[in-house]
């Protein structure tokens, strides 16, 4: 299996564009409620409510789904929190999974929004680590 990836650290909004998919990383349990409410409401995603309900659930990690209303095409939504079970590697194994499991859909831009280093900043010696 062969990708082509480009990366960037760039400020744009790759969302909106033609084969699209957008990773959002949750990372407030207690604010996770609103934090998702506020995600969909901004980036006007309609989302079911039995699959918006189920990834509130503790057990729930990730939803994956097809964007009818708008762009991006494809929205993948987890959550990551620092807890007992984190470890400095959940992100590096998160973003393997996601790009090998890209592998049957046609995604040619990938926007992934972290959640704040600030959450995470006992985990990682610096933000460049982060």
């Amino acid at each position: 299996m062969i990708f082509n990836i480009s990366l960037s650290n760039s400020s744009s909004d790759f969302s909106n564009k033609l084969n699209s998919l957008y990773l959002k990383i949750f990372s407030d349990e207690e604010k996770l409620k609103s934090q998702l409410d506020e995600f969909l409401s901004l980036r006007k995603i309609s989302l079911n409510p039995f699959i918006r309900k189920s990834f509130l659930y503790k057990d729930k990690k990730e939803i994956k789904f097809i964007n009818h209303s708008t762009k991006p095409d494809i929205v993948i939504l987890t959550k990551v929190f620092p807890d007992e079970q984190f470890d400095v590697d959940k992100f590096r194994e998160l973003m393997s999974k996601t790009i090998i499991n890209l592998k049957d859909e046609n995604v040619s831009f990938m926007q992934i929004e972290l959640p704040s280093y600030n959450i995470f900043k006992e985990y990682f010696s610096s933000s460049e680590y982060f």
